[in-house]
């Protein structure tokens, strides 16, 4: 299997654990200390500042957070680029919005760096 192939079944896992809430299973995924930003979410559910966190603990607890609070969940998803660098589009429709990650990969597969910014609102 080649090394895109491998990135590619990482994040399906990764959504898949998003999803369910499992961050056990997505502990494995990540770097101690990545680099996390999200934009601002606001519309008629939601009113949330950006946040940029520098370590997965700090991400795990605002996603459990949102989670608990919204509907926090990825629908859809399509891989616009795969490699070291990777590029998804996020459909969140009960969230409603679209977002495109970028995430950074170093050479063990561990997600070291990832910048989310909404694509479009679809409420």
């Amino acid at each position: 299997m080649d090394f895109d192939q491998i990135l590619k079944n990482l994040l399906e896992k990764g959504i898949d654990c998003f999803n369910s809430g499992d961050y056990e299973a997505l502990n494995d995924l990540f770097s101690k200390h990545i680099q996390y930003t999200a934009p601002q979410y606001k519309n008629s559910l939601i009113n949330e500042p950006a946040v940029c966190f520098n370590n997965k603990n700090e991400l795990f607890s605002y996603w459990k957070r949102m989670h608990t609070n919204y509907p926090f969940v990825i629908d859809d998803f399509e891989f616009l680029e795969i490699g070291k660098v990777s590029k998804l589009r996020n459909v969140m429709s009960d969230f409603g919005f679209v977002i495109d990650a970028e995430i950074h990969f170093d050479e063990y597969g561990k997600t070291t760096k990832m910048f989310n910014e909404i694509s479009r609102i679809i409420k």
